[in-house]
């Protein structure tokens, strides 16, 4: 159980035959802790596997997760875990996997945890158990520097709009667009990579695209793009365990509150220009 006040933080994890209380002061010294009773209880997961695999998509939804020039996986959520797994003494083995296919690995066991820019939902609530949310994001719309193109026309309905499969990007268009008979359904193109729309787009083969805020703004400069407006969806991104994995489960959520709580929180967003 964590118990936020505020001059202290209070941490007390209880789990037999431990029993440990310790109350700490949020500054760097609390970055790092000993490997002690502590964090037994949340670690619990990692007793007999000291290594959570871990996966994302597509290997490309910047700021987040993606590949930098040599190949090695980068970004706040890379980051971000790298940093849980150093506090809570254990490893992870992080693997880029195909969008369409990381629900199903998480379900079979092939992958312990999705790490990923990963929206929760309602309808992935009844796959999978989430974390507590550590970003708020919403959607938004960008088109070619050339093109004149305004969000009017967007809810329109009459561009040609490209997004990443199975994502809030095309659910919103299928729900307010094309559900309401403003869109013909082929004139939302899917993609199973964001990267994907981003080409299309400066290769003028569509007219608009749309994703995560955070995402479109971290490619402006290199896709030649801007934003002409924000929708907002007010998603929460989470991390994803299996359903019934209360250990895993458990030992995310404590290691999500540590990092938000520590200096590292706050050199992230600005190492990923997140704000």
């Amino acid at each position: 159980m964590i118990i936020f006040s505020s001059a202290t933080i209070n941490i007390q994890i209880t789990d037999k035959p431990y029993e440990f209380t310790r109350e700490l002061s949020p500054s760097p010294a609390f970055c790092s802790f000993p490997d002690d009773e502590l964090l037994w209880s949340s670690r619990k997961y990692f007793r007999d596997r000291k290594t959570c695999v871990y996966r994302w998509d597509d290997a490309y939804y910047p700021p987040f997760t993606y590949l930098d020039a040599n190949g090695t996986p980068v970004g706040f959520d890379v980051d971000s875990v790298q940093w849980i797994a150093d506090t809570m003494n254990f490893k992870v083995q992080i693997t880029p996997v195909p969008w369409d296919d990381i629900l199903t690995a998480l379900e079979t066991g092939e992958i312990d945890l999705i790490y990923s820019g990963f929206a929760i939902t309602n309808e992935r609530k009844e796959i999978c158990d989430f974390t507590v949310p550590y970003w708020q994001v919403n959607q938004s719309v960008a088109v070619n520097n050339q093109s004149s193109v305004k969000i009017d026309d967007f809810y329109s309905g009459l561009l040609r709009v490209g997004a990443q499969n199975n994502t809030r990007g095309v659910s919103w268009v299928e729900l307010n667009l094309i559900g309401k008979g403003k869109m013909a359904p082929r004139s939302l193109v899917r993609y199973e990579g964001m990267n994907e729309a981003f080409d299309e787009l400066q290769a003028g083969r569509l007219d608009a695209i749309i994703g995560a805020s955070s995402l479109i703004k971290a490619n402006l400069d290199s896709c030649d793009c801007h934003v002409i407006g924000e929708i907002e969806t007010d998603d929460h991104y989470g991390v994803a365990v299996k359903n019934g994995n209360s250990d895993l489960l458990e030992t995310m959520n404590t290691g999500i509150d540590l990092l938000m709580l520590s200096p590292e929180w706050e050199r992230l967003k600005l190492r990923y220009l997140m704000e």
